[in-house]
């Protein structure tokens, strides 16, 4: 269809609206079921609901679940949630933007404070994650928290030496983790028998994860000259990105891989398309014809992938560290209705093609 043809005018409203309708059925299905405690992805799913409601002004419906949760939890704004116990994601950045209330951030920077100077790092400084077993290992997934986090809290505090920590872990991630060959960057380092390989391939969601720490670290510098040295780490992911999607719309499980090698992913492409329209409203994406028309063929995929009781398919099933390109090949493991990364990607997916400067004509 040409650019501005009543045919596609009539096919991104229709897009639109199922976009929006899936994500309300994700959401209430969500609410209903999200545990009072449970794993990062009930976080992970409380932080999207957030985000989306604040950027589209739906009410107080999320806020409302998220503070009576935080109340049968027995937390107060002074909770101190320790940031082993918080992994891949935190909630209270949302929770103050959403109350106007600062106190969510005050142990929340006390926590991050202790991260940078009690965790664990590699020689070249970089932050590890703890796994379940005891073993540190770098984790692209978890680094992208302790960075943004770092980042937040440094420009909220005004704690430049935390904002250098920030960008500083950007650096040396890229340094560590990205395959200078096709751009695409590794999950970490350490989740094999030889401590010092990377894990192999290169994961769709891992760049979800990716790109929400580094360009929501971004839009937290807003100006700061800091936002200049992360500039060109952007560029140079979504310039892999965009030779890694498909025809479709989608992003594959195995990012360095043909398309036809593995499955599609709802989970990395929910991701990716929310965090790269975040940069590209902002003028941050080099070639932005040509991003307005993929983020809407990423939309449209996204749309097809639930059904009408808001479950979701083809979200990829979480390979905890990334050891084995195998499971997820083409015939590999499967997604189930209720893998549990499929609920946040759909709602971010919604919060960016709900949004007015969504190109949804492009």
């Amino acid at each position: 269809m040409r650019p501005g043809s009543p045919e596609l005018a009539i096919e991104t409203l229709s897009a639109r609206e199922e976009l929006s309708a899936a994500a309300d059925r994700v959401a209430a299905r969500v609410m209903k079921t999200l545990p009072l405690w449970g794993g990062y992805t009930g976080e992970w799913a409380l932080e999207a609901l957030l985000i989306r409601e604040a950027v589209h002004d739906k009410g107080r419906t999320v806020l409302n679940f998220a503070l009576e949760r935080g109340r049968l939890r027995g937390e107060s704004l002074e909770s101190v949630k320790p940031w082993e116990r918080q992994p891949f994601v935190s909630t209270e950045w949302e929770l103050a933007q959403r109350t106007d209330d600062e106190r969510f951030l005050e142990p929340w920077l006390f926590e991050t404070r202790r991260w940078r100077d009690e965790g664990p790092r590699t020689p070249e400084g970089l932050i590890l994650h703890r796994t379940t077993n005891g073993r540190p290992v770098l984790l692209l997934d978890d680094l992208q928290e302790y960075a943004l986090r770092c980042l937040r809290g440094g420009v909220w505090s005004g704690d430049l030496d935390l904002i250098e920590e920030g960008v500083s872990q950007w650096l040396g991630a890229e340094r560590a983790l990205r395959d200078s060959a096709n751009g695409l960057w590794s999950q970490g380092r350490g989740f094999l028998r030889d401590a010092k390989a990377l894990s192999p391939g290169a994961w769709s969601r891992g760049h979800g994860w990716l790109l929400r720490g580094l360009v929501s670290g971004m839009v937290a510098l807003e100006r700061d000259e800091a936002l200049a040295r992360l500039a060109p780490i952007l560029d140079q992911v979504l310039l892999a990105l965009a030779a890694t999607q498909a025809e479709s719309g989608a992003w594959h499980r195995l990012l360095h891989l043909p398309v036809g090698r593995s499955l599609p992913d709802a989970s990395g492409t929910g991701m990716i398309l929310h965090y790269v329209f975040q940069a590209w409203r902002r003028g941050w994406v080099t070639g932005h014809q040509a991003w307005a028309e993929r983020l809407r063929k990423a939309a449209l995929w996204m749309a097809s992938c639930v059904d009408e009781v808001g479950a979701i398919a083809r979200s990829c099933p979480g390979p905890g560290p990334l050891v084995s390109e195998e499971p997820y090949l083409l015939g590999g493991l499967e997604s189930g209705p209720d893998e549990p990364h499929g609920p946040p990607a759909l709602i971010l997916a919604a919060a960016a093609g709900e949004d007015s400067d969504f190109p949804w004509m492009a």
